[in-house]
């Protein structure tokens, strides 16, 4: 996909059976990737996304079934809602720069088996990686503003500071913790 493309439609490779590979030019303006941009395309094996993304919308790869790893550049923010929901990850390495992980934003990625949470995330809402079935490891090592429900399945243990707020919240609803 050229430079001098700076937006993506709604939708715009949604369905797509034929699509396997995506690469952005280097110096790409794009900022974001649109709400279900890439939604069910199920043959996408690979994708390389810009480094000035700041946001992943809503479905934008959800339903995108081959995808097993993607690079999510420095610079986005914010993981919208259901943003990779039954999306095929098999490896998910999350930036720095993000803040917020919106509802179901990896939901039923059955695949994940590990995520670390970086320490800028301040906002992880409710079932963010829920259904995740072979997820092993949810590592928090932080504390952030809010922390929804069910933000992983229960047979996950969630690794984090011991006596942090995230401590009690495993505690109060249920969850496994081990100590970083």
């Amino acid at each position: 996909i050229p430079d001098s493309l700076c937006e993506l439609g709604y939708g715009a490779f949604q369905d797509n059976r034929r699509l396997q590979r995506v690469a952005f030019a280097e110096g790409s303006g794009l900022q974001k990737i649109p709400e279900k941009a890439f939604y069910n395309a199920q043959f996408l094996r690979q994708i390389s996304l810009p480094k000035g993304i700041q946001s992943v919308d809503e479905q934008a790869f959800a339903r995108c079934k081959s995808l097993s790893s993607i690079y999510l550049p420095e610079g986005i923010t914010v993981i919208r809602r259901k943003a990779f929901h039954f999306a095929g990850l098999t490896e998910l390495i999350l930036p720095e720069s993000l803040k917020t992980l919106e509802a179901s934003a990896f939901q039923r990625c059955s695949s994940l088996t590990y995520v670390r949470i970086p320490s800028g995330v301040r906002y992880i809402g409710e079932q963010a990686f829920s259904g995740c079935d072979r997820m092993k490891i949810l590592e928090i090592d932080h504390d952030p503003d809010y922390l929804g429900e069910h933000i992983a399945n229960r047979s996950t243990v969630i690794r984090c500071r011991k006596g942090s707020a995230v401590d009690a919240w495993c505690r109060e609803h249920g969850y496994q913790t081990e100590y970083l």
